[in-house]
């Protein structure tokens, strides 16, 4: 028993140490977009986005982050009246060099579309769906904790494309 245990507690003690020195790391964000949404019968609707996302660094490469978003046509009232809402959560796989991080992302988003305002008729209420969402973006770090950043994104099924320009900061640093 007791040459087992010294081989655990030695492992688990280097594992530990490893964890301490690649710490993860919060991050908060908040940024617009310009968006848009392709209804049926091929016609866009230009929308303007909110959103707000807290997020997780996991080692060097690797960030998990939840997205909230309000988009709107009339940008007076993108909060008040929505016309799609989305929750997301996505996986970020990225390379850091300078003051510079390019990443792809990747990840599921539940989308709220009120018909109604998209339509513009009555009665037609909302549907929600669950979609697969894909992109590439850039953080460019003014110092270690904040990046503006710029990023591209794909709901599936091509409905919807949006392109945000945000910032985020970094409580521990970035690196």
């Amino acid at each position: 028993m007791r040459k087992l245990l010294v081989p655990l507690m030695m492992g688990i003690g280097l594992a530990s140490s490893a964890a301490q020195a690649a710490a993860p790391k919060l991050y908060v964000g908040a940024g617009f977009a310009d968006s848009t949404l392709e209804r049926p019968g091929g016609s866009d609707m230009s929308l303007g986005t909110i959103s707000a996302k807290l997020g997780v660094r996991i080692g060097r490469f690797l960030s998990v982050e939840a997205d909230l978003g309000l988009m709107s046509d009339d940008s007076s009232s993108i909060a008040s009246e929505s016309v799609v809402s989305y929750q997301a959560v996505f996986g970020r796989l990225g390379y850091a060099f300078d003051r510079t991080y390019v990443y792809a992302m990747a990840g599921q988003s539940r989308v709220e579309v009120d018909n109604d305002l998209v339509f513009n008729g009555n009665g037609l209420g909302s549907n929600t769906e669950t979609v697969n969402v894909y992109g590439a973006g850039i953080s460019l770090f003014g110092n270690e904790t904040t990046a503006i950043n710029l990023e591209a994104r794909y709901f599936e099924e091509g409905t919807l494309e949006s392109v945000h320009i945000g910032i985020r900061h970094f409580f521990d640093g970035f690196r």
